[in-house]
């Protein structure tokens, strides 16, 4: 059987030619015959005995009552030439629930569907290998729904169990593969003529016709399959804050990087200094800020994060520092310029958020009580206050130098990191103006004999003060002469009384 069709062959006496000739005679049964007939190995007899098992399907010759009394002959009349050949015309398929993985929830991982095997026609049922790439897993599940083993590398099974696979969320890229089980198909090696049956009568005398089926053919089974992994998506949330407030930050620009430094995505915070990315694929990722928002120092660390499925939204924080200005000064003799040692300013803040008081005073509690610092001048004269937040201050000269005045005003000192004049002084009440010289601050003190210089706002309050006393003094010694006078001349009369009154008002 498992030789072709012979054309031509040499015999004894040279080459000899075979006519052919296709009978219609039940060729089925004479395939079947001479599958489970004679083979390599079976001995000369069992072929005598499939060559007259033919010739009685075939009704050829007139021995076949005698032939039938062998049981073998006749088990191959009766029996097995109505018995296929094993697998013959067999089929197997694989046909998926689902290509597409997707992430279980439950599971923490992406899974494909089902992918179910159909047999047909196998009596000789085999199995089938498959490999698998790295990071891939298979489940089998066998005829009766019971889930078995987790292959990684490769997996075996059999040919008529299923498989499904999974990997976990970060995994991305599409396996395909052709399965070759190890089950053979038999079939008709002539498909446009399968029923034939072929006499073989060669052109030498005497010679004994060979009669054959067509051989039977052989081929494996196969399927193929496809799974994708597109990689399960979770979404990242990255929250902006001030470290000093907690305010949240609008207006910082952050990119989203993979573990390989790539920019994936770039965006800005919004006002509730928060910004979102949807849809990422599991994995490691980190954020890095670009620019900051305005007034606040870049900060420059790495937020590394990890989408996983473990939350539903992987939530990273970063605080930015606001940008900060040295606060500085000298401070001055007036006169001589020379730096003055030993002087004594408080700064003040206020933690209210509201017009603030033009002075600072101890008695009134909602503005100016916070103590920023408090610094006496040295030999240089430089005060020294550090590195300032954006906003307003007040500053307070609580003790001067002897025979120095000290002050009768305060100053209002803005700090702005983002304008041009980062130091902004103000001077409030009677306060001496600060100068700028060579880049440096500077304020004078002027000594006691002299007036004040008078800065900023003006405030004539002193002036009003000195006024009223030297009013008050003049009213009472006015009142005093008029009452001695009364008393040395208590009997005149009323009219010389107001006369004299009048010459010494004009006197």
């Amino acid at each position: 059987p498992s030789l072709n069709i012979p054309s031509e062959v040499v015999g004894p006496n040279g080459l000899v030619t075979y006519n052919r000739e296709s009978w219609n005679v039940q060729s089925w049964r004479i395939r079947n015959v001479m599958w489970h007939g004679y083979h390599d190995g079976n001995s000369g007899e069992y072929y005598v005995q499939t060559w007259a098992a033919i010739r009685v399907i075939a009704g050829i010759g007139s021995y076949t009552d005698y032939y039938m009394t062998d049981p073998v002959v006749a088990n191959l009349v009766n029996t097995l030439s109505y018995q296929n050949p094993n697998n013959w015309d067999a089929s197997w398929s694989i046909i998926p629930e689902r290509e597409e993985a997707l992430w279980n929830a439950n599971t923490k991982r992406q899974e494909s569907g089902w992918f179910q095997t159909y047999c047909s026609n196998i009596a000789d049922h085999g199995n089938y290998t498959v490999t698998l790439p790295s990071g891939v897993h298979a489940i089998a599940r066998n005829t009766s729904g019971q889930t078995y083993g987790d292959y990684t590398g490769s997996m075996t099974l059999y040919d008529d169990d299923d498989f499904m696979l999974y990997a976990d969320g970060s995994y991305q890229g599409e396996i395909s593969a052709t399965i070759t089980p190890t089950t053979i198909k038999r079939h008709s090696s002539d498909a446009g003529n399968p029923d034939a049956c072929v006499i073989y009568a060669p052109d030498v005398p005497d010679t004994q016709r060979l009669f054959v089926s067509l051989a039977v053919g052989q081929s494996p089974l196969g399927g193929s399959f496809r799974a994708n992994f597109t990689g399960a998506t979770g979404d990242a949330q990255l929250q902006k804050t001030d470290n000093r407030t907690k305010e949240k930050l609008a207006g910082a620009t952050f990119g989203l990087y993979d573990t390989k430094d790539n920019l994936l995505k770039q965006g800005v915070t919004d006002e509730n200094g928060q910004w979102n990315v949807t849809d990422l694929v599991f994995g490691d990722y980190y954020f890095k800020e670009i620019a900051a928002p305005k007034g606040y120092a870049l900060n420059p660390a790495k937020l590394p994060f990890t989408v996983d499925g473990i939350r539903e939204v992987v939530t990273v924080s970063m605080a930015n520092e606001p940008k900060k200005v040295p606060f500085q000064f000298i401070k001055q003799d007036a006169e001589t310029k020379e730096p003055l040692k030993g002087v004594t300013f408080v700064l003040y803040g206020c933690d209210e958020k509201h017009t603030h008081n033009n002075l600072q005073d101890d008695k009134i509690k909602s503005c100016w009580q916070t103590i920023v610092g408090t610094r006496i001048s040295g030999t240089d004269g430089k005060i020294e206050f550090g590195n300032l937040y954006a906003g307003e201050y007040q500053l307070v000269e609580t003790k001067t130098l002897p025979g120095y005045a000290k002050p009768m005003g305060q100053w209002r000192v803005t700090i702005d990191p983002e304008a041009a004049e980062t130091v902004k002084i103000t001077a409030k009440g009677t306060a001496p103006s600060f100068v700028k010289d060579g880049g440096v601050l500077k304020v004078d003190n002027q000594k006691n004999n002299k007036l004040p210089f008078t800065g900023g706002n003006g405030d004539h309050r002193v002036a009003l003060v000195l006024a009223g006393m030297v009013l008050f003094l003049a009213a009472g010694m006015f009142a005093l002469i008029l009452k001695k006078r009364k008393l040395r001349n208590p009997k005149e009369s009323s009219g010389k009384i107001e006369r004299k009154k009048e010459n010494e008002i004009e006197k």
